[in-house]
């Protein structure tokens, strides 16, 4: 397993055991080098070394203050038959994942959404837009979706508008309702599309 600083190192290593023979072209140079190691990609984390304490995989993770899934998760490729129960010899080293932050991935997936308003009653567009303190004309470039909309509009209690358009393509769908469900009112998902 490989990742961050390690990958480099490794590559590093990689290229000072390959050596060409003798003199030959750029071609030939890749033709004859060996495919470098698949590396993997992971989520932030740190390494563990067990210390030879009769722990638990299980026991670990509670005292690393980690879920026991992420830790087995993050160790399959080099331990893929780990399980909780298992005791792990003096010095094994594991990949611990990095605690979540919780605030971060709440401003990175809201940097991802559109941000919406909801008409609380009925008004004026113009007055609207000053209540959200924007100008009217960005926030009629914005709502093109909303047909015949203009600076003159009158807009009914319950218009959606769009305060800000994310830079991510994402296109709204529900999975599925139950079948008293209104699907218009359903909670949307988000299908990333490029």
């Amino acid at each position: 397993w490989t990742g961050g600083a390690e990958a480099a190192e490794v590559e590093a290593e990689e290229e000072e055991e390959w050596k060409p023979k003798g003199k030959a072209s750029a071609k030939k140079r890749k033709a004859e080098k060996p495919p470098s190691k698949a590396s993997w990609v992971a989520s932030p984390h740190s390494t563990h070394r067990t210390d030879g304490a009769d722990e638990t995989v299980a026991q670990i993770a509670v005292r690393l203050g980690v879920p026991l899934f992420d830790l087995i998760f993050l160790n399959r490729a080099k331990l893929p038959r780990l399980s909780g129960e298992d005791r792990l010899k003096r010095d094994t080293r594991l990949l611990v994942p990095a605690p979540v932050d919780v605030q971060a991935v709440r401003a990175g997936s809201a940097s991802m959404r559109d941000e919406w308003h909801t008409v609380a009653a009925d008004m004026s567009f113009k007055d609207c837009a000053r209540g959200l303190g924007m100008e009217p004309r960005e926030l009629l470039r914005l709502n093109t979706h909303i047909k015949g909309l203009q600076v003159s509009s009158e807009l009914l209690q319950g218009t959606r508008l769009i305060l800000r358009q994310s830079a991510h393509e994402a296109e709204e769908y529900c999975h599925w309702t139950f079948p008293e469900d209104d699907p218009a009112n359903a909670e949307p998902s988000y299908m990333m599309a490029r």
